[in-house]
């Protein structure tokens, strides 16, 4: 024979095994995919929310009109270990790949799920006047007509608002019953720092 022939002989799986016996091949596996996080920050003139791509959820949310004490402003969540708005309970929910994408009023985040379900979350940022029902509404209502005893007119101020919607949307044919589950709300604490806590 020549080396050639010998040296194809020596590696062949099938030359090594015993007789009547066939080589199972290992089975494929399916690559993991890191899931990696991006941060997105977003704000209008009342907060600064900082939303993340882990679950299509809010790492933090700046209060811009509110200090705590002397070292800068209100962030609420930011000594959370979950994030705002993180669902827990449907399979594949906490490490799906979410695609963010920033519009003039917020951000839409989208994924699939493993069992087919498209997923689209919206927050959308908004803002109108402060309402004069309520115990808020009577308040204002006292101090507008203070005001105008002064001669100080007491214009409504605006109310800032953070909206979100999740749409799931099946594409296939078979009926998918999704489990029960669960959202996190964050943390707002702490509020005080030595004792200040004011609006600016």
């Amino acid at each position: 024979r020549s080396p050639d022939a010998a040296a194809t002989a020596t590696t062949s799986p099938a030359a090594n095994s015993p007789a009547g016996t066939a080589l199972t091949p290992a089975p494929a596996t399916t690559p993991v995919v890191p899931v990696v996080e991006k941060l997105t920050p977003v704000e209008n003139p009342a907060i600064r929310v900082t939303f993340t791509s882990l679950g299509a959820a809010i790492k933090q949310v700046e209060l811009k009109r509110h200090r705590e004490g002397t070292s800068g402003n209100v962030v609420l969540n930011a000594q959370s270990r979950q994030n705002v708005l993180a669902l827990s309970g449907w399979p594949g929910a906490d490490t799906a790949q979410f695609n963010g994408v920033e519009n003039p009023n917020g951000i839409v985040y989208t994924t699939t799920l493993p069992d087919g379900i498209k997923w689209e979350r919206t927050y959308t940022f908004g803002k109108s006047r402060e309402s004069k029902n309520g115990l808020g509404g009577f308040l204002r209502r006292v101090f507008r007509h203070v005001s105008q005893l002064v001669g100080k007119p007491e214009p409504t101020p605006l109310v800032y608002s953070l909206d979100v919607k999740d749409v799931l949307t099946n594409p296939g044919a078979a009926e998918i019953v999704l489990p029960t589950y669960s959202l996190s709300v964050g943390r707002a604490q702490p509020l005080l720092v030595g004792g200040h806590y004011q609006p600016i």
